[in-house]
């Protein structure tokens, strides 16, 4: 009994622990994998064994998220490529171009092309309001009408107006003498307004160098140099408000940028312009183109006096520099010299018929 009593103790262990007898006391070696594992996302998360008397267990491994996680994702692209406000700005840019080039004039006398925005009419009524506000000026400095000067100023300038064609007889033009001593300069203004200053007769002397002066001032007007100053200034403007939409900078070095570009070079041309034109316009009415020259000279010297011999640059002057106008006007005096001399000879041959015919 004393033999057999632990053999049957020991079955009936057996018989209750066959469950957990039947487990391994420790878990399989496992070997670590050799291909590189990939990188959680934010979703999901890892887990590894942890081994302990009671037996394995799992332990879950959240990562710690960056702190670009958290922002929303980029939002896909567009599907037209390109944001709305560039079609406008196409469209804008093809219209303006085939305006620009729809509205190219040819200039009388030398031929150029060039764009006008601005029709005749509105030319007049700018003129008449810019003459308007010029007498409002020099209100108690403009000469009377009675004056002698303003007389002769008359005569000559509706002969040359005459010597311009029909166009020019055609235009309301009005000529004006402004008592400013200290002023050697003369104006012309839209639509046939003409106004010069006392100040020129430190190089004017004779009736044929006031020609030189008036025929310069007329060519202003008959080659429309206002309009077209006015479309320069408009595409300018048009260039720097689409440079502003494309988020560029338009600032003050912009402005002085177009002004030397675009500005000035347009209006030395305007003037070189305009002394061919009045050369012709001089000779056709019987007056000595040469009378330009002698005027120029005469206007350099009293501007290197006043300004100690010291000359703006070329590049910076709305006008040409004065011996480059002096050249200019020499050589296109030269060319019209034919038809001065027709001009004064038909003057003769009229004088002469109208002599002969009061005698009779």
């Amino acid at each position: 009994m004393y033999l057999q009593a632990p053999s049957i103790m020991i079955l009936h262990y057996l018989r209750r622990n066959a469950h957990s007898m039947a487990r391994p006391l420790y878990p399989p070696l496992r070997l670590p994998s050799l291909r590189r594992p990939s990188p959680a996302s934010p979703s999901t998360s890892s887990t590894r064994s942890v081994v302990s008397h009671h037996g394995p267990r799992r332990v879950v491994i959240v990562p710690k998220r960056s702190s670009g996680q958290h922002e929303p994702p980029p939002p896909p692209p567009s599907k037209h490529g390109f944001p709305p406000y560039f079609y406008a700005l196409g469209i804008f840019s093809v219209g303006g171009t085939v305006y620009y080039f729809s509205s190219f004039e040819e200039t009388p006398y030398t031929g150029r092309k060039r764009p006008i925005f601005v029709s005749r009419q509105t030319e007049l009524q700018l003129g008449e309001a810019s003459n308007k506000a010029m007498l409002r000026q020099f209100k108690g400095r403009v000469l009377p009408p009675d004056h002698p000067t303003v007389r002769l100023l008359r005569k000559v300038g509706r002969k040359l107006a005459r010597a311009g064609g029909r166009d020019a007889e055609k235009l309301p033009w009005e000529f004006h003498v402004v008592d400013r001593d200290e002023i050697m300069n003369a104006a012309a203004m839209p639509g046939g307004k003409v106004v010069i200053f006392t100040g020129l007769k430190q190089c004017v002397n004779t009736e044929e160098e006031l020609a030189a002066v008036i025929g310069h001032e007329i060519s202003h007007v008959l080659l429309r140099h206002s309009a077209e100053q006015m479309a320069s200034m408009a595409m300018v403007n048009s260039v720097l408000f689409f440079l502003a939409l494309l988020g560029l900078p338009v600032n003050e070095l912009t402005l002085i940028l177009g002004d030397l570009v675009v500005h000035k070079p347009n209006s030395r041309l305007h003037e070189k312009e305009a002394d061919r034109v009045g050369v012709l316009l001089c000779a056709r009415a019987g007056y000595d183109p040469s009378a330009a020259v002698r005027v120029f000279e005469r206007m350099a010297k009293v501007e290197e006096k006043r300004s100690g011999g010291v000359m703006m640059p070329g590049f910076l002057s709305t006008h040409p520099a004065f011996p480059e106008r002096i050249s200019l006007l020499k050589e296109e005096a030269a060319k019209v010299r034919p038809i001065y001399e027709e001009s004064k000879a038909q003057a003769l041959f009229a004088q002469a018929v109208g002599a002969s015919g009061g005698g009779g």
